[in-house]
């Protein structure tokens, strides 16, 4: 083999190398800060996940409105979890068909409030996390006392200090939260019964479809295998 074709060889090894090392993924996040259980979980689902696909997925905290606004400048590549139908308000988007997970959005509040479905915080004072579609769809028809706020951590201040009576979330974030020192002893509780159960989804930019199609089979193959329930359910992660 003589010098020129060695040559042609090692820079065609070379430039597979960096493409290889250059795969990866950035997804949004939302509502879940870095020192939280939830993201730490996400993270081990996230490593998972890219074993599988073959793709480094790097998980990037930011609020809502600002992953939207990533998203349209294409400074990300994509979001964790967001409720069915978000790619029509962000066209540009493709939704990973497998669900990520199935939340039930639950009310928090530091007194005993009695509720039953949306239309039952009418009079109430809600804040959300802003970018959180679902909330504002639900409530905006009869509720004109709504706060959306970039992190939790700002809602539960809200909370604690009487300026809203509800908070929306998620159990999966702030079973974790509300062991952390700070909210240990704050009386914030979760409210019963659910509001609502929702399918979340991934959602790539559209010039990504291979990796959604592959993120798809890849969750539908932790779930079949067990290590899904390991991850998110287990007890691999501890602390909060």
């Amino acid at each position: 083999m003589n010098k020129k074709v060695l040559l042609a060889v090692f820079a065609c090894l070379l430039n597979i190398a960096a493409e290889v090392g250059a795969e990866s993924l950035r997804i949004a996040i939302l509502g879940a800060p870095k020192e939280s259980v939830g993201f730490r979980t996400a993270k081990l689902m996230a490593h998972e996940l890219g074993q599988r696909m073959g793709v480094e997925l790097i998980l990037v905290p930011l609020p809502g409105k600002r992953s939207t606004e990533y998203l349209k400048a294409k400074k990300i590549d994509g979001d964790w979890s967001r409720v069915d139908g978000f790619g029509k308000d962000m066209p540009g988007l493709i939704k990973v068909i497998e669900p990520m997970s199935t939340h039930p959005f639950l009310a928090y509040a530091t007194k005993d409030i009695k509720i039953n479905g949306w239309k039952s915080l009418e009079s109430f004072r809600v804040v959300h996390l802003r970018g959180w579609k679902l909330v504002a769809r639900e409530l905006s028809p009869f509720n004109e006392k709504m706060y959306p706020v970039d992190n939790v951590d700002i809602a539960l201040s809200l909370l604690m200090a009487n300026r809203a009576d509800v908070l929306i979330h998620v159990p999966y974030v702030m079973r974790s939260l509300l062991k952390r020192d700070k909210y240990k002893n704050s009386n914030v509780k979760a409210l019963q019964p659910p509001l609502d159960y929702l399918n979340v989804h991934a959602y790539l930019l559209k010039k990504h479809t291979k990796w959604a199609v592959k993120m798809s089979a890849a969750i539908k193959s932790m779930k079949k295998d067990g290590s899904y329930n390991r991850l998110v359910f287990g007890k691999q992660v501890k602390g909060g």
